[in-house]
């Protein structure tokens, strides 16, 4: 999925995109450091943004992020905003539940093992999903795919 939107997130303009193997929001830097709270701001990542992992992002928070024309960023559900999450993550509790999950959160392997995911349903719209950790520069964003 090879995503850049501009959007707007608690008033200010961002990239959604794909920054290596992560999904994030860049705040450009001539606008200042971004005020989000408790959320990870991450400084010059890449030069001259700041940057902000989704998947370090509330849910809660994430339905509030608009595309440029001010629509929602959320599709149909809110399982559309499940992009890089662990299946794990407390901030997933409320909206999914795990049916099935043989990955190795831990590994630090560069490569992971395909066969290895967890199998998870929506809470809301009843979707399964496949989740694989995914091959590329680091191992710890996943890839959420219809199962």
């Amino acid at each position: 999925m090879d995503i850049k939107y501009n959007v707007i997130f608690k008033d200010r303009k961002a990239v959604l995109t794909r920054y290596f193997d992560s999904v994030c929001l860049l705040f450009d830097k001539n606008d200042g450091e971004p005020d989000l709270g408790s959320i990870k701001v991450i400084d010059d990542y890449p030069e001259g943004f700041f940057c902000v992992f989704l998947s370090q992002i509330p849910v809660e928070e994430r339905k509030k992020i608009q595309m440029e024309n001010k629509k929602s960023l959320m599709n149909e559900c809110v399982c559309s905003l499940f992009i890089d999450d662990r299946p794990n993550s407390p901030l997933l509790n409320e909206y999914i539940e795990i049916l099935s999950d043989d990955l190795e959160y831990d590994s630090l392997d560069e490569f992971s093992d395909p066969l290895k995911y967890a199998k998870v349903r929506c809470k809301t719209c009843s979707k399964i999903f496949k989740v694989n950790k995914r091959m590329g520069y680091r191992s710890s964003f996943f890839e959420w795919t219809d199962a």
